[in-house]
């Protein structure tokens, strides 16, 4: 072959890989081909006879922190943790007078929650905990209130949650913004609205309506201007549980079918008025969406409403997949995963479990990663990673952030080319 024809040959595979890499932008690996690396986190009860307390995770970071809350001696007031793989598990500081308190979301070094304090004599109110600082600060209550609950926290340590009670209804949505707690109910010209998470843009999504079960529908909240979404498809109620910076949405909603159990809950990813139904594990009716990253990978758990049957089991759905967690755990983990709470950008996911005593542990899923050379995440080594790797050429823009670069020199050439071939198949 000529030296002319080589060079039209490369340039047609770059150009084919470029296409590729564009349709595939966001493919990589949130369902890991080889599975889980499970870290199980369990509080030592002080009360032996009565068993370990179950440990409730809520929220986690990037780094891999998770928070949550257990009961203590199983029947005693709910007490806020932070776990960190370098310290271990912790009880989150409270102020003198706290009867309880929960952690419920974390954004670096930053950790939202509720605590009932017996000297405030309003009920519970959020809070913000600096881990870094070791400072606490209570997010107050609105006048007229009685209450406020912190639901989530940004990278920019904006918070969103409800306030209400006494001479307001419940729940009434607020921002905390710079110190300062702001009423933004008014903008949604309903009686009530409750947000459920906020993104690093500050875009906010939640529910807003007269009531959660008669008329509730799903928004976005952004700077005041807020869109309403319907019902999602073939039901009557929806509800924003997650938002990422691509303005992806986890949304739940109820179909008509009613049960003595509850209503059956169906899940969609609403994209700029698309929906997209994540679908049903085998032999379940209902399910919740709890966690939502930027890949839009989603995390949640299914539920049997109808028969009353089989277990709460959690999931992961990706690119139009859903798949029980219980399927990709290491055999000797003897763990069934009940409910994953959240996901980060890295693929981990925090969850609630029974471990072979049957007792409720806490769980840190880290996704393992599959062979060198599946750059697209689909469990094999192809001609897509191959044209995938053309496209990437040279040197790395991005050293930290190179996946075409296998041997880790920061430039794609010739070795990585040998282990992609290496790993073939």
């Amino acid at each position: 072959m000529s030296s002319k024809s080589n060079k039209q040959l490369i340039v047609t595979l770059v150009s084919l890989a470029i296409c590729l890499l564009a349709a595939s932008n966001n493919v990589r690996a949130q369902v890991p081909c080889g599975g889980y690396e499970v870290t199980a986190i369990v509080q030592v009860d002080e009360c032996p006879p009565l068993g370990f307390p179950p440990m409730l995770p809520f929220g986690l970071n990037e780094q891999g922190w998770m928070v949550g809350s257990f009961r203590a001696c199983i029947i005693g007031p709910k007490i806020a943790w932070l776990w960190t793989p370098e310290d271990g598990l912790q009880l989150i500081p409270m102020p003198n007078g706290t009867s309880q308190s929960q952690a419920d979301a974390i954004s670096g070094s930053k950790i939202v929650g509720n605590f009932d304090n017996t000297k405030l004599e309003l009920g519970t109110a959020g809070f913000l905990y600096d881990i870094e600082t070791d400072e606490f600060t209570s997010l107050g209550i609105l006048p007229g209130g009685n209450r406020s609950e912190a639901r989530a926290i940004n990278n920019k340590g904006e918070i969103v949650g409800f306030w209400g009670g006494g001479e307001v209804p419940i729940p009434q949505a607020f921002i905390w913004h710079n110190g300062e707690m702001i009423d933004i109910n008014p903008d949604f010209k309903t009686l009530n609205s409750d947000p459920k998470d906020i993104n690093d843009n500050g875009i906010v999504t939640g529910w807003m309506g007269s009531s959660l079960i008669t008329d509730a529908h799903a928004f976005i909240w952004d700077k005041g201007n807020v869109i309403e979404l319907p019902p999602i498809p073939g039901g009557f109620r929806s509800q924003g549980n997650e938002i990422n910076t691509s303005l992806q949405l986890a949304v739940t909603g109820q179909f008509n079918e009613d049960h003595p159990l509850g209503f059956i809950s169906g899940g969609f990813l609403w994209e700029a008025g698309k929906w997209t139904d994540v679908g049903m594990l085998d032999g379940y009716a209902s399910l919740a969406l709890k966690g939502l990253n930027d890949d839009g990978t989603i995390v949640g758990w299914s539920r049997d409403l109808q028969n009353n049957k089989l277990p709460d089991t959690a999931f992961v759905w990706r690119d139009g997949e859903m798949t029980e967690l219980d399927d990709l755990l290491p055999p000797e983990s003897h763990l069934h995963i009940k409910r994953a709470e959240a996901i980060n950008e890295s693929g981990q996911i925090a969850a609630r479990a029974l471990n072979a005593d049957n007792d409720t542990v806490a769980v840190l899923l880290t996704p393992i990663k599959g062979t060198l050379g599946d750059l697209n995440g689909d469990c094999q080594v192809s001609t897509v990673d191959l044209l995938l790797l053309f496209s990437n050429w040279g040197p790395c823009d991005d050293c930290g952030n190179c996946p075409a670069d296998l041997d880790g020199n920061c430039t794609v050439s010739t070795t990585d080319l040998l282990i992609l071939f290496g790993n073939w198949g």
